[in-house]
């Protein structure tokens, strides 16, 4: 098999002399510290804190249990980041420095925020995060190795929740599985779904069957999570993702074009339709959710929307608007105060950082874009998976938040994009 996801051997000299499988191991222990453990550790205490006014005292504490583990982790990535003398960091593709940029933007903000020690401390979180998940890549040739690892995490999280499913039941809201909410349920196990299948697809023999058998497992968690956003973009992203990536592996540039031609044409047609028949957002809503708000989300962004208009350029602080305590903004304001987001990545990420964070996010957003189409040229199968994942993350953004969240399930999933695709990988001509 040829492996596509090689760095090449411009670290191999430096590499000789560390221990390579520990470091590809770390990216995936970070995901199960994130995906099961801390769940396991939590799963007692959720109900009682989930919801209420008290949540923001209690959040804007932090937990014990994360500062050990992630300062771990990233001690791992700094022993061996040291040790193999790795000068490559400048060939990396755009999103990686802006991935960076965004970093030191979220220290700044601490100067303009009301609670600058909570901003700071989330901001040194979100820089654990990222080195933990997207520095291993740069340090480990073969990423394939990494990926593979995340997969099996992926099959144990599936795999656990349908062990319990039996203990918790089926309630009338939905299955939550060892998550706090359903909605969290959902994403997780839709997001596990694309890997799976993915493993499913590499794999040969028994392995395929067997992950095949999980992928299953993991559609039905999400039916019975009733994750309607979920279960949605579960069937749509893959499509459009294989969509695009279909059109960038064309070679001939008419064939290319025409099909381009032919999907904006479809577009077009169906926004003339959307125009022409009586059929609104509100109409969605109760389609969807049997309401016209969203399930309050509406009321929700009224709220962020007032906030938004009076400091739109660089927002309040990041992680500092919701769960800061007593500082609070929506500390009586009903259901809103018992709230940790805006259920709106992109209303979160201008509420944090302002319209100048937003436009930051979205150049990061274009540049991983353009690097996964380039990798799919190569290597059409891993380009699918991280197309999928990320059209999953922006599209599921626009009812949940998980842009810049630290130790957020989604949002190490798209530092993973970032990682995975941190730059050109060397494709090898040789056949093992």
């Amino acid at each position: 098999m040829t492996n596509k996801l090689n760095n090449g051997n411009l670290l191999e000299d430096s590499l000789k002399n560390i221990p390579s499988a520990i470091v590809s191991w770390i990216a995936p222990l970070a995901f199960a510290y994130a995906l099961i453990i801390a769940p396991l550790l939590m799963f007692s205490a959720t109900a009682e804190t989930e919801f209420g006014s008290g949540i923001n005292q209690t959040v804007s504490e932090g937990t014990a249990s994360n500062k050990i583990v992630w300062l771990v982790l990233t001690g791992m990535v700094g022993y061996f980041w040291a040790n193999t003398g790795n000068k490559e960091l400048r060939r990396a593709r755009l999103h990686i420095f802006l991935l960076f940029a965004y970093l030191l933007l979220e220290i700044v903000s601490a100067f303009w925020s009301d609670v600058p020690a909570i901003s700071l401390r989330r901001s040194m979180q979100q820089a654990l995060l990222l080195f933990c998940v997207v520095a291993p890549f740069i340090m480990v040739v073969d990423r394939q190795q990494i990926l593979d690892k995340v997969c099996w995490i992926f099959a144990a999280v599936i795999i656990i929740n349908v062990l319990i499913l039996p203990l918790l039941g089926v309630p009338d809201f939905g299955y939550r599985g060892i998550y706090s909410q359903k909605n969290g349920l959902g994403q997780i196990v839709t997001t596990g779904f694309f890997f799976i299948v993915y493993a499913s697809a590499r794999h040969q023999g028994r392995l395929r069957w067997i992950f095949a058998a999980l992928a299953l497992l993991a559609v039905g968690l999400c039916v019975v999570s009733h994750s309607k956003t979920s279960i949605g973009l579960m069937i749509v992203t893959p499509l459009l993702a294989g969509l695009i990536v279909s059109l960038s592996r064309i070679q001939d540039s008419l064939a290319r074009t025409i099909a381009v031609v032919m999907c904006l044409t479809f577009a077009v047609a169906v926004v003339a339709a959307s125009l022409l028949i009586p059929f609104g957002i509100s109409d969605i809503s109760e389609l969807i959710f049997h309401d016209t708000t969203f399930t309050g989300r509406t009321k929700i962004w009224a709220f962020a929307g007032y906030y938004i208009n009076q400091a739109p350029f660089v927002g309040y602080g990041f992680g500092s608007f919701w769960g800061v305590g007593d500082a609070a903004r929506a500390l009586g304001q009903g259901f809103i105060a018992g709230l940790l987001q805006a259920h709106n990545g992109y209303v979160d990420v201008v509420l944090e950082m302002g319209y100048v964070g937003l436009l930051l996010v979205a150049v990061l957003t274009i540049g991983l874009f353009l690097s996964i189409l380039r990798l799919a040229r190569h290597d059409g199968l891993t380009g699918l998976l991280l197309l999928t994942c990320l059209l999953f993350v922006l599209l599921n953004n626009t009812m949940e938040s998980s842009l810049f969240r630290s130790y957020v399930p989604l949002w190490m999933v798209f530092l993973l994009c970032c990682g995975i695709t941190w730059r050109e990988p060397a494709v090898e001509q040789a056949k093992s």
